[in-house]
């Protein structure tokens, strides 16, 4: 059962964070029509530095106790369970900025040979003081954003400030996503992409290039595009690992996002061993981080090989890096936090600026 934390001192005239300044929830005079804030509109409203900031707050709220949430649910569907697709709803609710909330959305991996989103649905926001649904905002838009911050938070803890190469695995959304994420946190010179299909990642790479004006190659095989590197994202779906233990180098930061189920796993069982490893929410871990429970049942570690939450760390309460060759990892899995969080920004930053479309309800 999930216990929403008290609100009953939070009322219409208290600040709350908002847009980078302190603003209110729009009450007084306002329109109480459902505002439905699509895609593009998300994807004009904040910066990949603007998406950092919020998803680090959404972190550290995770770990001060800001924030009371639950883990993603997840309804295969029926007949597509061998195609990965499946309905997933995650909910919770956040003390300051006061709100609460969920996402829902279809999750079709497929998708992306298709030439459409992998990821379809909305996030719902609540008002916290009277439980109307404010807003129903474009969720494909908010967990591509955020899921690509939360990696470049972790990488901005973990990594090595001198950090300069980047390897990226994939060549989906996610992998371009967190190539513009990773490059606003650390010095990126040169990326390497691979995938595997190798003229899509060719392709892939020259698009990267154009867009960074940094060396980019496309690899053939992960071992050379990791070889050397400083960073490295895994973003693809596999369900079998593609990193191997052997792969990996002293020093390096690993982001670990493509699967998110239990029976599925991008890096083999001595990478994770080798590995020092952070998550963004612990409760997600147990039951849905593949790399780390396959490790565990294969007792090659033990529970205690997990460091802890992120947010622990950037509030100070846990420790990072150790030393520069201490090999690091994000395990990320999504949490509703992030979610609601980017949400109620989103939303207040399209009542400021009259965009959105109000609908009654």
């Amino acid at each position: 059962m999930i216990v929403l934390p008290d609100m009953s001192a939070i009322t219409h005239d208290q600040t709350l964070l908002a847009g980078g300044g302190v603003g209110r929830w729009p009450k007084e005079g306002s329109d109480d029509r459902l505002l439905i804030v699509d895609s593009a509109t998300i994807s004009g409203l904040l910066s990949v530095s603007e998406w950092i900031d919020v998803v680090e707050q959404s972190l550290r709220g995770v770990a001060d106790g800001t924030v009371v949430q639950d883990v993603r649910q997840i309804l295969p569907l029926p007949d597509y369970r061998d195609r990965g697709r499946v309905l997933s709803m995650m909910f919770g609710a956040v003390r300051e900025p006061a709100c609460f909330g969920a996402k829902v959305i279809s999750v079709f991996p497929d998708n992306f040979d298709r030439g459409i989103d992998s990821h379809r649905g909305a996030v719902l926001l609540f008002d916290a003081e009277d439980g109307a649904l404010r807003a129903l905002l474009h969720g494909g838009e908010i967990t591509a954003a955020r899921t690509a911050a939360a990696s470049a938070v972790a990488t901005r803890a973990l990594s090595r400030a001198d950090s300069r190469v980047l390897a990226v695995l994939g060549y989906g959304e996610q992998a371009s996503r967190h190539i513009d994420a990773i490059a606003a946190v650390r010095p990126i010179e040169e990326v390497r992409c691979w995938g595997r299909d190798n003229i899509k990642a060719a392709a892939f790479a020259e698009r990267i290039a154009a867009r960074h004006q940094v060396r980019t190659f496309a690899s053939t095989t992960v071992a050379e595009a990791v070889g050397g590197a400083d960073i490295v994202c895994t973003t693809t779906g596999a369900k079998m690992p593609i990193l191997f233990g052997h792969m990996i180098e002293p020093g390096m930061h690993l982001n670990v996002i493509g699967s998110s189920t239990a029976d599925y796993r991008e890096i083999d069982t001595a990478a994770v061993v080798c590995s020092s490893i952070w998550v963004d929410y612990r409760a997600m871990t147990e039951v849905s981080a593949g790399e780390y429970l396959q490790a565990l049942a294969e007792g090659a570690i033990g529970s205690d090989h997990l460091i802890g939450e992120i947010g622990t760390t950037l509030n100070g309460a846990l420790r990072g890096r150790t030393d520069a060759e201490e090999v690091t990892m994000f395990k990320s899995l999504g949490m509703p936090a992030e979610d609601l969080y980017a949400a109620e920004r989103l939303y207040r930053m399209a009542i400021e600026k009259g965009l959105g479309t109000r609908v009654p309800l």
